[in-house]
This record gives C-alpha cells, structure tokens and sequence, in this order.
C-alpha cells in the first residue's frame, strides 16, 4: 500500500517462535485477523492511485470503558492524516445494558475528532451507531463486520440454508469463549461427545498448550477447578485440548481448516463467520450484547446462549438457530455497497470481489 495510506492493523504475516509474541502481534484475538485482512486483502484494492494522506482504521471493540488510552492514542494518530476511515467500530456491553451506558470523555473526543475528518463513520450495528448519535455525531451507518466480505458469492445464504436443511451433521468444528463459563463447558461437552475439534481464538495458556504443546500452572488450575467432572485425569484433559484445538493468523489456511468439517457451532463470532465464509452452515451462541448487535445487522445464524444449554443434540440445535438465507444476502450486498461508496467517494480503489458484490 503506498506511504501516504495508513490501515492499522494486526499481524497478517509473521508467525512468531513464541506463542506469547505471536498471540501479542494479533492484538490477543485471532479473530482480529479475520476482519483486518477483509479489509486490506477484500475491500481495499491492493493499487491505489490518491495523492492525499489517508489513515484507515477497523476497530471494533473499541467504544470500551477499558480502552479509553487506545482512543487518546488515536487521537494523535489521526491527527497526521488529511482524511480517516472509520469501519465498523462498536461499543461494548453486557446484555440490556443500552439504559445505563455511558461513553466515556476519551472515546467522544475520539469520535468528533474522526467524525470531521470523515465522510461517514461505519460501525458494526444499530446498537453502537445509535450510541454515537445521542452524543451528537450524526455521519454514521451500520455496515456489520468488514469479515463478511471474504467470500465473494452473491448467493452464499442460499449456499449454506441449502446445506442447513440437508442436516445430518457429523463432523463439528466448535468455537469457545472463557473456556471456565457454563457455555464453554457445555461445547467442550459436545466436542467430546462428538469427537469434533475446538477452534481458538484468545487465552493465552489454550494457545501456548495447543500450539506449543505447553501446560502451565493455569492448565492446572484450570483442569482443578473446572473440568474435573468431564476428565477423569489432567492428562486425559490435557490431551484433549492439544489434539483437538487449532488457531492461526493466516486466513486462507484458517478457511482452508474449516471446510473440513459439516458445521460450525460457538460462543465466537468470527468463528461463525469463518464458518460461513468456508461455506459450512455456522451458529453463533450469543451471550453478550456485542455478539447481538453483530448476529442481529449481519443476519447471522443464532441461538441465546440459555437455550442451547437445554440441548445436546448437534442436528436439533442447527435446526433451532434463526437464519434468513435471502435478508443475509441482501445484507451483504447493501454492506458491500456502503463500503464500496465510502471508498470511492474518500479517492480509493475497491477490491474487485466487493465491487462485484455490491454490483456497482
């Protein structure tokens, strides 16, 4: 990309010796890969021929009580550039908590400071442009997640609903999130039961033991205070996780991976959209408002996270999640349109694939 376009972004390109600096390179989450090289690698061309001095920005989780020295530091970034592009940005929460948010000075600051140097903010749903609004900035869209563009088929929903009805899953590929929660435990149950695998994104000590083939005291802690009722011994459990778990920073071999199996079915969205950019029917088990907001602008097949712990059959819960093949297409095309506008309208090329998505 040339000097005078700046993308912040993870590593797409190194595979790092030490788990511990690999997993650091990527911002701790491998789905972060997912949605940056979307971006880089889908929506942006790779030749671009604009003189001005643009900074590109995909942040999701950023509106974050947590995170407001990220924004302060974005802040000065942004000040450098003639133009920013703001993608899918979202704020976080616990379920129903929309009443009692409060956006902290830092992210405001932030946020008006990009909103005069923008066309258009794009977030990731409803949820967060409506928050951004009630502090005043109105130059803002919901556009979903940049990962959705991936796959360029017109008629992916149709692909995989087609696949959906067919049922008879056998091989499953699972995905978990904070592997001590009830949720978590439960899709460790059916992997087992299922002898499927478990797709990993964060954890620093589950990365390290599946990469490296490393335990560690947390292993041990973990196994104690968890799993003891699903393992008869640490190494039974142990085994289990190096065997049956996978990550990596390189999409085209991470999709590659998850075309081997019938379906996807986890507590992470950009599991479930790997899933859905492999072309496999993939559900998404919301327990938090980010993954509603996500599941809910994007029509991403879904179940409340309380309802899939009353069931342990694979092919009932596929048949349980909510998915609408003909609202999901239309979405991706509305979406790859909006990207495609905002591009153009800012002096960028678009990939191709997007461009042929959207129709323009």
């Amino acid at each position: 990309m040339k000097e005078n376009i700046f993308f912040l972004s993870v590593n797409l390109d190194t595979e790092h010796k030490k788990t511990l600096d690999y997993v650091s390179s990527v911002g701790f989450n491998y789905g972060n890969c997912l949605f940056h090289y979307a971006v880089k690698k889908k929506i942006l061309s790779e030749d671009q021929d604009t003189n001005e001095k643009i900074c590109i920005l995909s942040l999701a989780n950023q509106i974050n009580p947590g995170f407001t020295n990220y924004s302060n530091h974005l802040s000065n970034i942004i000040d450098k550039y003639d133009k920013v592009l703001l993608l899918s940005i979202g704020q976080q929460s616990n379920l129903n908590q929309e009443k009692n948010l409060i956006v902290q000075k830092e992210h405001i600051d932030f946020l008006e400071k990009v909103s005069k140097k923008c066309n258009c903010i794009l977030t990731r749903g409803d949820f967060t442009t409506n928050i951004i609004k009630s502090i005043n900035i109105n130059n803002v869209m919901s556009v979903g997640c940049p990962s959705l563009m991936i796959n360029e088929k017109n008629n992916l929903g149709e692909i995989i609903n087609e696949k959906f009805l067919k049922g008879n899953f056998q091989k499953i590929l699972f995905g978990i999130h904070d592997i001590t929660s009830i949720y978590s435990k439960h899709i460790v149950r059916l992997c087992k039961k299922y002898k499927g695998e478990i797709l990993l994104q964060d954890d620093i000590n589950l990365l390290t033991l599946s990469r490296e083939k490393k335990d560690s005291e947390k292993i041990k802690e973990l196994y104690k205070n968890h799993y003891t009722d699903q393992f008869s011994t640490y190494d039974e459990f142990t085994i289990f996780l190096k065997n049956n778990t996978f990550f990596t920073h390189d999409i085209p071999k991470w999709i590659e991976y998850v075309k081997k199996f019938d379906c996807y079915l986890g507590l992470k969205i950009h599991g479930a959209i790997s899933g859905i950019m492999a072309e496999i029917p993939s559900v998404c088990i919301i327990h938090d408002n980010r993954l509603l907001e996500l599941v809910t602008q994007c029509h991403v097949p879904h179940i409340n996270c309380d309802e899939f712990l009353t069931h342990d059959d694979i092919n009932k819960i596929m048949k349980f999640a909510s998915f609408d093949a003909e609202k999901f297409d239309t979405f991706r095309k509305t979406s790859a349109k909006i990207y495609s506008n905002e591009l153009i309208y800012n002096g960028l090329n678009v990939g191709k694939d997007v461009l042929a998505l959207a129709e323009l």
